[in-house]
């Protein structure tokens, strides 16, 4: 992390601050520090991501003479088309986001406009790649919408349909993911009795099934949580 760190400080490196943000977010989730300690990292995580999308709108601002405020999420895709930095810099701002507002406190977090940007950075994503990072795109999106609170005039927009429609779709997009897996169990789980008698098996399956050597620590921590949401579901 600390070479990621000095490479962030050059002027236009955005693939050295996607990077860093990716290990800022790994550090807050899975390693031994205190709550006031991961919300520092997950802060860090933050600033970094919203830098980081700051210097794709210059290049864009340099190519084209247009700036993200007067886009939509799908004209800003497009003006990053070629740019290979594009995808991991809104799919794992998106995640810092997320991160750092469950650290924050969602309520407080949402007034100080995470859930839009949250929104943004995965809508831009799906629009660039809807396959990157094995649905996650849909999978953020899925979450956002299962897991805000919903808040008049911040987040009116917040749909359990949304959640299912966009969890569905990564599920669609790779259903091995065990993310995937879990996130949509865990919205099917407060719907009809069919929904939660789906979200049981998908849980079962996903704690019995073998995590990916390459993905060891985070894999075994959703299985943990899905032994854990079977327990309470019964």
């Amino acid at each position: 992390m600390r070479a990621y760190d000095t490479a962030s400080e050059a002027a236009d490196s955005v693939e050295a601050r996607w990077k860093l943000i990716r290990s800022l977010v790994f550090q807050g989730l899975y390693t031994d520090i205190d709550a006031q300690g991961r919300l520092a990292v997950l802060e860090k995580a933050r600033r970094v991501s919203e830098n980081a999308v700051g210097l794709l709108e210059g290049r864009v601002k340099r190519a084209e003479g247009k700036e993200f405020a007067g886009l939509t999420p799908a004209e800003i895709a497009e003006t990053l088309r070629k740019d290979t930095d594009a995808p991991p810099t809104f799919y794992w701002g998106a995640v810092a986001l997320g991160q750092w507002a469950l650290a924050r406190g969602k309520e407080e977090a949402i007034k100080l406009g995470a859930a839009d940007k949250i929104r943004n950075n995965a809508t831009i994503l799906v629009a660039l790649d809807p396959r990157f990072e094995e649905g996650g795109g849909y999978r953020v999106l899925g979450r956002l919408h299962d897991q805000a609170p919903r808040m008049v005039a911040q987040t009116d927009w917040i749909s359990r349909d949304e959640a299912l429609r966009n969890l569905r779709l990564a599920i669609q997009t790779d259903a091995g993911n065990f993310a995937n897996r879990l996130f949509l169990a865990e919205a099917l789980a407060s719907g009809s009795p069919a929904e939660r008698a789906e979200a049981v098996r998908i849980v079962k399956e996903l704690a019995a099934d073998a995590p990916s050597p390459s993905r060891l620590i985070e894999e075994l921590r959703l299985q943990e949580q899905a032994a854990k949401d079977l327990s309470s579901w019964k």
